[in-house]
């Protein structure tokens, strides 16, 4: 009896090992190492990059835009001013998109004081600033005005495999695709780093571009720097195609192993101690 029941807890205690041991050899072939996934791997130490790429994009209606005066005689801008506030450059929340100033119609026209109806869809906002502060000057009322146009409702959309995917908005026109992935939280360990899609708009057409995030080459793409209400699709790698969500569950099959494995050991353990006491006390 007692040999039987020894041969019964070495087995147990046996069993109790190798699931054990299954379970973290299960955990470690689910993750990644760091290694694994860098950016810009080909890019030498202290080089140069040049980016050839344009970050300006143009209005589109819809577009909400800030416009500020600034000038040597501050009575004659304020009326120009249409918000007494100005905005920064900076990560918008949806409360901050309420200080815009005007929003361009869908028929891609707005309305500015003194300079009246301005078809402003397809020019940049810097050609917008020429073009307000050209009229001002023409018609004498601020001679020497400085004018700032900023687009307050920068939009782009990150999707996939990224830890934040959503809509993500900023103040201006700079947005790179780097800082978007920052923005979303940066792609999971299972995204394609090497084939990273972007949706544009342009001239009422939808064109597709995709990027490689670890090649220096990004900096040479027209898809560095995004556009307004473009898209970023971040696909998942082959190995997450394959093993589809089992990954996504392993934590939870780790956890519930575990917790199994430490009730039957408590059982069982118990069970034999209070067997032990029992013939004791006999």
């Amino acid at each position: 009896m007692y040999l039987c029941k020894f041969v019964m807890t070495r087995l147990f205690c046996i069993f109790n090992s190798i699931v054990m041991l299954l379970l973290v050899g299960l955990s470690a072939v689910s993750c990644r190492s760091g290694a694994e996934i860098p950016y810009i791997s080909d890019a030498c130490y202290d080089s140069a990059q040049a980016i050839v790429a344009d970050y300006t994009s143009a209005i589109l209606p819809g577009d909400e835009l800030n416009i500020s005066v600034v000038s040597s005689e501050p009575e004659n801008a304020a009326p120009l001013n249409l918000r007494g506030r100005q905005l920064v450059p900076r990560i918008l929340s949806m409360d901050d998109l309420k200080m815009i100033n005007t929003v361009v119609d869908e028929h891609g026209k707005m309305f500015y004081p003194i300079v009246g109806e301005i078809d402003v869809v397809g020019i940049s906002t810097d050609s917008l600033s020429r073009l307000i502060s050209g009229a001002l000057r023409d018609s004498a009322v601020v001679m020497d005005a400085i004018v700032t146009v900023m687009r307050s409702n920068f939009r782009v959309s990150v999707m996939g495999e990224v830890a934040k995917p959503g809509s993500k908005y900023v103040v201006g026109d700079r947005l790179t695709i780097l800082e978007a992935l920052a923005m979303a939280g940066d792609l999971t360990m299972y995204g394609q780093r090497q084939n990273v899609m972007v949706v544009r708009q342009e001239n009422r057409q939808q064109t597709i571009g995709f990027v490689d995030l670890t090649s220096a080459s990004l900096f040479d793409s027209p898809y560095y720097y995004l556009s307004q209400n473009d898209v970023v699709y971040v696909e998942p790698n082959k190995r997450k195609k394959k093993r589809g969500n089992v990954n996504t569950a392993v934590p939870s099959y780790i956890s519930m192993g575990v917790s199994v494995i430490r009730a039957l050991s408590a059982l069982f353990f118990k069970y034999n101690r209070g067997g032990y006491y029992n013939r004791e006390s006999k």
